[in-house]
Protein backbone atom coordinates (compact mmCIF):
# COMPACT_ATOMS: atom_id res chain seq x y z
CA UNK A 1 0.00 0.00 0.00
CA UNK A 2 1.40 3.33 -0.96
CA UNK A 3 0.58 5.90 1.71
CA UNK A 4 -1.11 3.59 4.16
CA UNK A 5 -0.20 0.34 5.76
CA UNK A 6 -2.15 -2.48 7.39
CA UNK A 7 -2.81 -2.64 11.12
CA UNK A 8 -1.57 -6.17 11.91
CA UNK A 9 -3.85 -6.49 14.93
CA UNK A 10 -7.07 -5.61 13.11
CA UNK A 11 -6.15 -6.28 9.44
CA UNK A 12 -7.44 -2.80 8.54
CA UNK A 13 -5.74 -0.20 6.39
CA UNK A 14 -4.19 2.50 8.51
CA UNK A 15 -3.28 5.92 7.18
CA UNK A 16 0.24 7.17 7.75
CA UNK A 17 3.75 6.45 6.67
CA UNK A 18 4.45 2.92 5.48
CA UNK A 19 5.54 0.73 8.31
CA UNK A 20 8.38 -1.72 7.93
CA UNK A 21 7.23 -5.31 8.22
CA UNK A 22 8.92 -7.53 10.79
CA UNK A 23 11.56 -9.79 9.34
CA UNK A 24 9.96 -13.14 8.50
CA UNK A 25 11.87 -15.99 6.96
CA UNK A 26 10.70 -16.54 3.43
CA UNK A 27 10.97 -20.30 3.96
CA UNK A 28 8.45 -20.16 6.80
CA UNK A 29 5.10 -21.88 6.35
CA UNK A 30 1.95 -19.91 7.21
CA UNK A 31 0.03 -23.09 7.98
CA UNK A 32 1.29 -25.63 10.49
CA UNK A 33 0.82 -28.49 8.04
CA UNK A 34 2.81 -26.75 5.34
CA UNK A 35 -0.18 -26.90 2.99
CA UNK A 36 -0.07 -24.21 0.35
CA UNK A 37 3.70 -24.00 0.46
CA UNK A 38 5.99 -21.49 2.11
CA UNK A 39 5.58 -17.76 2.59
CA UNK A 40 7.08 -17.01 -0.83
CA UNK A 41 4.47 -19.13 -2.58
CA UNK A 42 1.69 -17.40 -0.65
CA UNK A 43 2.99 -13.93 -1.57
CA UNK A 44 3.51 -14.98 -5.19
CA UNK A 45 -0.04 -16.37 -5.39
CA UNK A 46 -1.45 -13.04 -4.16
CA UNK A 47 -0.11 -11.36 -7.29
CA UNK A 48 -1.10 -14.16 -9.64
CA UNK A 49 -4.76 -14.37 -8.65
CA UNK A 50 -7.00 -13.81 -11.63
CA UNK A 51 -10.76 -13.97 -11.71
CA UNK A 52 -12.84 -14.67 -8.64
CA UNK A 53 -10.57 -14.93 -5.57
CA UNK A 54 -13.20 -17.01 -3.77
CA UNK A 55 -13.71 -19.50 -6.60
CA UNK A 56 -12.81 -22.41 -4.29
CA UNK A 57 -15.18 -21.35 -1.51
CA UNK A 58 -18.70 -22.67 -1.13
CA UNK A 59 -21.72 -20.42 -0.71
CA UNK A 60 -21.80 -20.35 3.13
CA UNK A 61 -18.08 -19.54 3.23
CA UNK A 62 -18.55 -16.70 0.72
CA UNK A 63 -21.40 -15.31 2.87
CA UNK A 64 -19.27 -15.60 6.03
CA UNK A 65 -16.36 -13.86 4.31
CA UNK A 66 -18.65 -11.02 3.17
CA UNK A 67 -19.98 -10.57 6.71
CA UNK A 68 -16.47 -10.56 8.17
CA UNK A 69 -15.31 -8.10 5.50
CA UNK A 70 -18.26 -5.80 6.13
CA UNK A 71 -17.71 -5.92 9.91
CA UNK A 72 -13.91 -5.59 9.49
CA UNK A 73 -13.40 -8.95 11.24
CA UNK A 74 -11.49 -10.86 8.57
CA UNK A 75 -8.75 -11.26 11.16
CA UNK A 76 -11.07 -13.42 13.28
CA UNK A 77 -12.07 -15.49 10.25
CA UNK A 78 -8.43 -16.12 9.39
CA UNK A 79 -7.64 -16.92 13.03
CA UNK A 80 -10.52 -19.40 13.20
CA UNK A 81 -9.49 -21.07 9.94
CA UNK A 82 -5.87 -21.33 11.14
CA UNK A 83 -7.08 -22.93 14.40
CA UNK A 84 -9.17 -25.42 12.46
CA UNK A 85 -6.24 -26.23 10.18
CA UNK A 86 -4.01 -26.71 13.23
CA UNK A 87 -6.51 -29.08 14.82
CA UNK A 88 -6.90 -31.02 11.58
CA UNK A 89 -3.12 -31.21 11.23
CA UNK A 90 -2.73 -32.43 14.83
CA UNK A 91 -5.36 -35.13 14.21
CA UNK A 92 -3.56 -36.17 11.02
CA UNK A 93 -0.28 -36.42 12.95
CA UNK A 94 -1.98 -38.60 15.61
CA UNK A 95 -3.46 -40.84 12.92
CA UNK A 96 -0.08 -41.14 11.22
CA UNK A 97 1.54 -42.07 14.55
CA UNK A 98 -1.16 -44.70 15.12
CA UNK A 99 -0.62 -46.03 11.60
CA UNK A 100 3.13 -46.27 12.23
CA UNK A 101 2.44 -48.13 15.47
CA UNK A 102 0.11 -50.43 13.55
CA UNK A 103 2.79 -51.01 10.94
CA UNK A 104 5.29 -51.82 13.68
CA UNK A 105 2.83 -54.31 15.15
CA UNK A 106 2.29 -55.87 11.73
CA UNK A 107 6.06 -56.14 11.24
CA UNK A 108 6.37 -57.85 14.64
CA UNK A 109 3.59 -60.27 13.76
CA UNK A 110 5.31 -61.07 10.47
CA UNK A 111 8.57 -61.80 12.33
CA UNK A 112 6.66 -64.09 14.69
CA UNK A 113 4.95 -65.78 11.74
CA UNK A 114 8.31 -66.42 10.06
CA UNK A 115 9.71 -67.84 13.30
CA UNK A 116 6.72 -70.16 13.75
CA UNK A 117 6.89 -71.17 10.09
CA UNK A 118 10.58 -72.13 10.54
CA UNK A 119 9.62 -74.20 13.60
CA UNK A 120 6.85 -75.93 11.63
CA UNK A 121 9.17 -76.60 8.70
CA UNK A 122 11.74 -78.13 11.08
CA UNK A 123 9.03 -80.28 12.69
CA UNK A 124 7.81 -81.44 9.27
CA UNK A 125 11.38 -82.31 8.28
CA UNK A 126 11.87 -84.32 11.48
CA UNK A 127 8.51 -86.07 10.98
CA UNK A 128 9.48 -87.01 7.42
CA UNK A 129 12.79 -88.42 8.69
CA UNK A 130 11.01 -90.48 11.34
CA UNK A 131 8.50 -91.79 8.80
CA UNK A 132 11.36 -92.81 6.50
CA UNK A 133 13.07 -94.60 9.41
CA UNK A 134 9.82 -96.38 10.32
CA UNK A 135 9.33 -97.47 6.70
CA UNK A 136 12.91 -98.79 6.64
CA UNK A 137 12.37 -100.66 9.91
CA UNK A 138 9.15 -102.22 8.67
CA UNK A 139 10.92 -103.45 5.52
CA UNK A 140 13.66 -105.16 7.56
CA UNK A 141 13.61 -108.91 8.31
CA UNK A 142 13.90 -108.38 12.04
CA UNK A 143 10.63 -106.41 12.06
CA UNK A 144 8.88 -109.18 10.16
CA UNK A 145 10.20 -111.85 12.54
CA UNK A 146 9.16 -109.81 15.60
CA UNK A 147 5.72 -109.35 14.05
CA UNK A 148 5.36 -113.07 13.49
CA UNK A 149 6.47 -113.80 17.06
CA UNK A 150 3.99 -111.30 18.44
CA UNK A 151 1.21 -112.96 16.50
CA UNK A 152 2.32 -116.38 17.72
CA UNK A 153 2.45 -115.21 21.33
CA UNK A 154 -1.10 -113.88 21.05
CA UNK A 155 -2.36 -117.14 19.66
CA UNK A 156 -0.63 -119.15 22.42
CA UNK A 157 -2.17 -116.86 25.08
CA UNK A 158 -5.64 -117.38 23.65
CA UNK A 159 -5.14 -121.11 23.69
CA UNK A 160 -3.98 -121.11 27.33
CA UNK A 161 -6.84 -118.82 28.35
CA UNK A 162 -9.32 -121.05 26.65
CA UNK A 163 -7.91 -124.12 28.39
CA UNK A 164 -7.78 -122.37 31.76
CA UNK A 165 -11.42 -121.35 31.44
CA UNK A 166 -12.68 -124.90 30.82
Amino acid sequence: MSSSTVDQDRCRPVAGPPRTEPAVRHGAFPLESGAGGGLREWIRSLGEEAGDPLSGANRPMRWLYAVCLREHRVDRLVSRLVQMEGAAHAQLQRERAEAEMGQAAVAELLRDKRFIQRMLDERDRQCAELQAELAAIRRSRVWRIVGMLRGDVRRIRRIFRAQAGT
